[in-house]
């Protein structure tokens, strides 16, 4: 937890693990939950979380979670967020909550159950805006009889899908 969180040409990994990011601005607090999930103070003021470069955040196995908190979040120039469940496990979750605006351009995000798994990934979105370009996906499934998860998505003020890769448009799906 810190302000203004840059990962630029990096590498966050957590086999059946949490990867929780808040980018705290300043005199602000954090509680961690007996579970480890950050309790922040009502009224507190966020900074920028950007992934560049190819930037990954990778969690799988049982219950793998990945939670990023900010005033602005982007995934840019190829970086992804990855999340691949397997094996008799707790349900996998994957938060991005921004007060202003989630930017994804390139790869994006991207979860999944294999045919070993009981249950899926769960993804939550929270901003203002969301913007996916030049072929950023969010997508999740399942590669067996799982449950693949689900997607839920709350922009207050838009939701704005454009562009393509060489491979695939910009799109949301499961």
């Amino acid at each position: 937890f810190g302000g203004g969180v840059e990962l630029n040409n990096g590498n966050i990994a957590a086999n059946s693990g949490q990867v929780l990011i808040g980018s705290l601005g300043a005199n602000s607090r954090v509680l961690l939950s007996p579970e480890l999930i950050p309790k922040y103070d009502p009224g507190t003021r966020f900074q920028d979380i950007s992934l560049t470069q190819s930037s990954n955040i990778v969690t799988n196995g049982s219950g793998g979670q990945v939670l990023l908190q900010g005033q602005n979040i982007s995934i840019l120039d190829r970086s992804f967020i990855l999340n691949t469940a397997f094996g008799s496990s707790t349900v996998g979750n994957i938060g991005l909550f921004a007060d202003e605006t989630i930017a994804i351009s390139g790869l994006g995000i991207s979860f999944s159950s294999l045919p070993s798994a009981t249950v899926g990934t769960n993804f939550s979105l929270e901003s203002r805006r969301l913007l996916l370009e030049d072929g950023a996906v969010i997508v999740g499934g399942t590669l067996g009889d799982s449950d693949g998860g689900s997607i839920t998505i709350n922009a207050t003020e838009s939701v704005e899908l454009t562009g393509s890769s060489d491979f695939v448009p910009s799109l949301i799906t499961t």
